[in-house]
C-alpha cells in the first residue's frame, strides 16, 4: 500500500468521518474536507523527516492543499456548480492552475532540501520584488512547458488501434519503461563518473 493510500484510508477519511458527526451543519461540512486535508498533507510532510525544515515543508504542503480547496468552494460558490464545471474545462485556467501547483511544490522543496541557513541565505540573494519576478517567470514557464507537454500527450494518444490508443498498450508501455530506466542509468552513470584528466598535461 504507497503511502498516499494508507493515510487517505487511515488519516483522511476516519477523520472527515469524526468531524462531520461532531459538525452535522451542511454549511460547514464542506470545509471539514480542507482541515482533513491539510492534516493529511501536514503528515506526509512530517513523514519524510523529523527537523523543523520538514515539520515547515509539511505546514506548505497542507496549506497550498487547503488554499486549493477553499479556492474551489468559493469559487463554485460564487459561479455556481455549472459555471465552475465550464471554467475548469477552459484550457487556460487549467493550465495556469497546474503551473500553480507545479512552483508551489518546487518552492516547497527549498524546505526538504536545505536547512534553514540555506534558505536564509536564499532569501536574501533577492529582493521581495525580484523574488515576485522570479516566481511569476518560473510560473509562466511552467505553464507553458506543461501546456506543451499535455498536448503532446493528447496527441500521442490519439492515435489508435482496434484495442485502444497506441501509446497506452502493453508494448507501447514496456517501450516507454525500458526507455527511462535506460536514461536513468545512464544519467546515473555519467553523474558518477569522476572528473577526466586535463588533456593539456600530455604536452
Amino acid at each position: 500500500m504507497t503511502l498516499s493510500n494508507w493515510l487517505k484510508t487511515y488519516v483522511y477519511n476516519p477523520l472527515l468521518i469524526i468531524l462531520m458527526r461532531r459538525f452535522s451543519s451542511l454549511t460547514v461540512q464542506p470545509f471539514l474536507g480542507v482541515v482533513c486535508f491539510f492534516v493529511t498533507f501536514f503528515l506526509i510532510g512530517v513523514w519524510h523527516g523529523r527537523t523543523s525544515e520538514f515539520v515547515f515543508f509539511g505546514v506548505l504542503t497542507g496549506a497550498g492543499m487547503a488554499v486549493n480547496k477553499l479556492w474551489q468552494l468559493g469559487m463554485a460558490r460564487r459561479l455556481g456548480r455549472k459555471g465552475y464545471k465550464k471554467l475548469v474545462e477552459n484550457w487556460v485556467y487549467s493550465a495556469l492552475g497546474r503551473g500553480l501547483n507545479f512552483v508551489w511544490f518546487a518552492f516547497t522543496l527549498f524546505w526538504f532540501w536545505s536547512n534553514w541557513k540555506q534558505i536564509g541565505q536564499l532569501h536574501a540573494a533577492l529582493s521581495g520584488v525580484q523574488w515576485t519576478g522570479v516566481w511569476l517567470v518560473a510560473w509562466a514557464s511552467v505553464t507553458v512547458a506543461l501546456a506543451v507537454w499535455e498536448w503532446l500527450r493528447s496527441w500521442l494518444l490519439s492515435f489508435k488501434t482496434s484495442e485502444g490508443p497506441v501509446m497506452s498498450s502493453r508494448y507501447a508501455l514496456v517501450v516507454y519503461a525500458t526507455a527511462l530506466g535506460l536514461a536513468a542509468v545512464v544519467i546515473n552513470a555519467l553523474l558518477h563518473q569522476p572528473a577526466p584528466a586535463i588533456v593539456y598535461k600530455a604536452f
